[in-house]
């Protein structure tokens, strides 16, 4: 396993109780559940930036720029292939 490291963030007592409420209906702990959610943001977020750099390539660049994507994309999992 990978190793972690802690971080404190301040949020308002308001969304602290909505982000707890929802980690109960999950059945996750509030850990899990933002780790989970900035996974999540952070792979959604590399994927527009891919996208956007990927419009803007010629047809030869087409096939490298595959092949860099999936490496980003699946950084943290066995490469699919597409």
């Amino acid at each position: 396993m990978e190793k972690t490291v802690s971080l404190t963030v301040r949020i308002p007592q308001s969304l602290h109780k909505r982000i707890k409420e929802f980690s109960k209906k999950e059945n996750k702990s509030i850990n899990e559940l933002i780790r989970e959610l900035t996974k999540n943001w952070l792979r959604e977020k590399e994927k527009e930036l891919l996208f956007s750099a990927f419009s803007m390539l010629g047809e030869e660049d087409v096939e490298y720029a595959s092949m860099a994507q999936k490496e980003v994309i699946f950084a943290d999992e066995k490469p699919k292939e597409i």
